[in-house]
């Protein structure tokens, strides 16, 4: 769960870092800082979360990066807003207009750094702590895995823009729309796709539905799997088990289960269980057919959502079994 919340931030600061980038000027090296930061802190998640069982430091460890992830996306929405609301106000044509509008872009972009400031001392903190204890950091497990780990994450950042964040903010009807599809009464397990061509912001419309507290109080558990287009089957369910948080077997023991073994076990673990599963950026109709048998129909209202560019994939996801 960890590692997708802190993936869902680094997806964010990238297209935060490309889109406004003319606006950002100086403090574009703050929110550099801070995904670079925060991409370091990802490469420890795996090593903690094999510890945290046993280790309360750890643990708290863990919880403290997912909430620098958490308030690393507000800093982003509080920005987007405050661009939103100054460009929908009328600028007339007034000479005074152009310096009320500069000392605005002041007075946002000091919000921004004075925000990104407190991060970096709670992100500091936690770099003292990951020396103290030694974590393992995953590319020290072998060069190879690193190396695809990183073209993973590259991609991942890639595939959907925040660009239109600020029209996505004025339209709340679509949120509405699909919140009301997600919490109905509907007790059959079903697929909830949201799709549009890369830069529509499918995978933040999907984000705000994934943290809406009604959504998080409808579900006994949630998971958020970026699959991307060069998906490994195997991988996107391990992900989606440490996700769900929720295993009574070891990083090691599920590593060694077989691709129809982590199915059966997932399977097993979301019995009896209202869950949602979102499905970020699926590029073929087959990614999530290899793996929807992991998921039960326990008629308790379990949704999945799937964010796309293909209308294909939406189109055969949609289906009620």
């Amino acid at each position: 769960m960890v590692d997708a919340v802190v993936s869902f931030a680094l997806n964010r600061l990238a297209d935060f870092l490309i889109d406004e980038a003319d606006f950002l000027g100086r403090v574009r090296q703050e929110v550099q800082w801070l995904k670079n930061e925060l991409e370091r802190m990802q490469c420890y998640i795996a090593s903690a979360e094999e510890r945290q069982n046993d280790d309360p430091i750890v643990r708290k460890w863990l919880n403290d990066i997912t909430k620098i992830a958490y308030d690393a996306e507000d800093v982003i929405d509080k920005f987007l807003l405050q661009v939103h609301d100054e460009e929908t106000k009328p600028t007339g044509c007034f000479p005074s207009m152009s310096s009320c509008v500069k000392c605005k872009k002041k007075v946002i972009l000091h919000d921004i750094g004075k925000d990104i400031e407190e991060l970096k001392i709670r992100i500091n903190d936690l770099s003292r702590i990951r020396e103290l204890y030694k974590f393992e950091s995953s590319s020290n497990k072998g060069e190879g895995n690193s190396s695809n780990a990183l073209a993973t994450l590259r991609q991942l950042r890639r595939t959907t823009s925040f660009s239109i964040e600020k029209k996505v903010v004025g339209h709340d009807d679509a949120t509405t729309r699909l919140l009301a599809k997600l919490l109905n009464q509907d007790r059959h397990r079903f697929v909830v796709s949201i799709y549009g061509m890369g830069g529509l912001g499918k995978t933040t419309l999907a984000g705000k539905l994934y943290h809406h507290l009604d959504v998080k109080g409808k579900f006994d558990c949630r998971a958020w799997v970026c699959v991307s287009q060069d998906y490994n089957t195997h991988d996107l369910l391990l992900r989606i088990i440490s996700s769900f948080g929720y295993t009574t077997k070891t990083t090691k023991e599920l590593k060694q289960m077989n691709e129809e073994g982590l199915e059966r076990y997932l399977h097993e673990s979301l019995q009896g269980r209202s869950y949602l599963l979102v499905a970020d950026d699926i590029w073929k109709k087959e990614a999530w057919l290899s793996f929807k048998r992991a998921f039960p129909d326990c008629n308790n209202g379990s949704r999945v959502i799937i964010t796309t560019r293909s209308q294909e994939v939406a189109e055969n996801s949609d289906e009620r079994t």
